[in-house]
């Protein structure tokens, strides 16, 4: 089985996954799925709610707590990357 399918948007967005995946994963008529935008035009659906927002905010409390900041880290990337 192909891991890419075309799919379709018709009336009201409404957009179909193929029979073969709804077979595979067992999704059945009214579960809930969740569509997450990754960039733009890069979409993803997940029987799971993501937990990248929760994963970003428990590491910029960590850095927040240790006093690093973006600058420092990345900074301290090109000094590694630079010898």
């Amino acid at each position: 089985m192909s891991n890419i399918y075309r799919i379709q948007v018709g009336c009201r967005g409404v957009i179909t996954i193929p029979k073969e995946w709804r077979d595979q994963d067992n999704i059945s008529d009214g579960d809930v799925l969740n569509l997450i935008n990754l960039s733009g035009d890069v979409y993803v659906i997940s029987r799971r709610r993501s937990k990248i927002g929760q994963v970003a905010n428990k590491l910029a409390n960590e850095w927040e707590k240790s006093g690093e900041t973006l600058d420092s880290m990345l900074s301290a990337l090109c000094e590694g990357r630079s010898d």
